[in-house]
């Protein structure tokens, strides 16, 4: 291009202008060369580019399955901790179950147990007034200071002496202990 076309007589020099054309083939040549560069440059970047989308495609859709993968678990993990608990909480009420009937049978045993406890007291206190009732008479006629013989028979009681606390020791009254 920088050559000029020389004129010649019957229109421009034959020379110049293939030259002209030859330049402008070289100056085309060269700009396609680049330009086909280019374009080669830009499909190759184009390449990278898809298999990096498509890299980033498969990542994601194998984090979605991942992600699924990892939640369909949990779920199930969650359901059998949720189903333990359900057994633990109905084998802990069974065991409290047993043990609130085992302390009701212990009290009612306990309970029978102070009942028979206070029946054979009673029985023991009313013995022993009964065997003091009819001790008291021979007592009196052993020890007493003006009887003849060591051993006399006491004379019988009287129905005053024997309503009257002063010859009698206090009797021991029975505790008892309610259960509730």
């Amino acid at each position: 291009m920088d050559t000029p076309i020389k004129k010649s007589f019957f229109g421009y020099s034959k020379s110049s202008v293939n030259l002209y054309i030859k330049e402008m083939n070289e100056s085309a040549s060269r700009m396609l060369e680049e330009k086909n560069t280019e374009i080669k440059a830009l499909k190759d970047e184009c390449a990278k580019l898809r298999e990096q989308k498509d890299a980033i495609t498969e990542a994601i859709l194998a984090a979605k399955k991942r992600a699924q993968e990892i939640i369909s678990t949990s779920e199930k993990e969650a359901e059998q901790k949720r189903e333990r608990l359900r057994s633990d909480y109905a084998r802990e009420t069974e065991n409290i179950d047993r043990i609130r009937t085992r302390i009701s049978d212990i009290r009612s045993a306990a309970s029978e147990t102070l009942k028979s406890f206070n029946e054979n007291l009673k029985e023991i206190e009313t013995s022993l007034q009964d065997e003091r009732r009819a001790a008291a008479p021979l007592s009196d006629g052993i020890f007493a200071s003006n009887a003849s013989e060591p051993f006399e028979k006491p004379a019988a009681p009287s129905n005053e002496g024997a309503g009257s606390n002063e010859n009698r020791e206090p009797a021991v009254k029975p505790t008892i202990i309610k259960i509730k």
